[in-house]
């Protein structure tokens, strides 16, 4: 014996609910269970909407919607905390920024709809070439930004900087035309225990603009203790 109910919400489907007898050891249902499982089968729907509800909200106030990445609010909150365990594990963290060049032109050239496309296609191929514990945001506009914790070096983290910018050489085709971009990285890397997430991001910010000042489509990195560096 059994009863089956729609989940029904928001316009749409939401799924079924069935409670079943199998062993029919209460013998059959009856009129006042089918009113008692439609009541709770409408409570479920609405825990289920707000549930979805809830992970919606979530999902705006910490991610990009463009590129579905973390915004500026979360990378600086996962900044923090990484900074808090580095100091109680003496690990050296990193922090990358991408600033798009001439990003400005496509988006006028092409429109604001192929602009987004272009940088979720970004996001696309960042991810890619990142491992599962690093976070890739979005700071608005054609930045980005890159949080590398448990890095071994300085120098693999210019090799994680330099396969970024290797993500550009192909073309991206946007709109049925191919489009040409590249970026420019500044990369901040620290081990030291007094810096805070905003020393680190303004680093950053240095090194993107000195990338930009060097010609554009190239990395430009700043360690503490050691003549900054920069590669192509």
């Amino acid at each position: 014996d059994a009863m089956a109910t729609l989940l029904q919400g928001e316009g749409m489907l939401l799924g079924t609910l069935v409670v079943a007898n199998r062993l029919s050891d209460v013998g059959t249902f009856d009129t006042d269970d089918l009113h008692l499982f439609d009541a709770f089968a409408a409570q479920t729907s609405v825990a289920v909407q707000n549930t979805r509800l809830g992970n919606r909200l979530r999902q705006q106030a910490f991610h990009d919607t463009i590129t579905a990445l973390a915004n500026r609010a979360l990378f600086v909150d996962r900044l923090e905390h990484a900074l808090t365990r580095r100091e109680r594990h003496d690990e050296s963290l990193a922090v990358m920024f991408l600033d798009l060049d001439d990003f400005k032109e496509i988006n006028d050239s092409l429109g604001h709809m192929a602009g987004d496309e272009l940088l979720a296609r970004v996001a696309d191929r960042l991810k890619l070439v990142l491992r599962a514990s690093d976070t890739a945001a979005r700071f608005g506009g054609d930045e980005f930004a890159v949080l590398m914790e448990e890095t071994a070096d300085a120098a693999d983290t210019m090799r994680v900087a330099e396969r970024i910018i290797a993500i550009f050489k192909p073309r991206f085709f946007i709109g049925g035309r191919e489009v040409a971009i590249s970026a420019s990285v500044g990369v901040a890397v620290t081990a030291a225990r007094d810096v805070t997430a905003e020393d680190l991001l303004g680093q950053a910010h240095v090194a993107t603009y000195r990338s930009r000042v060097h010609g554009k489509d190239t990395v430009h990195a700043i360690v503490p203790g050691m003549a900054e560096v920069g590669a192509r």
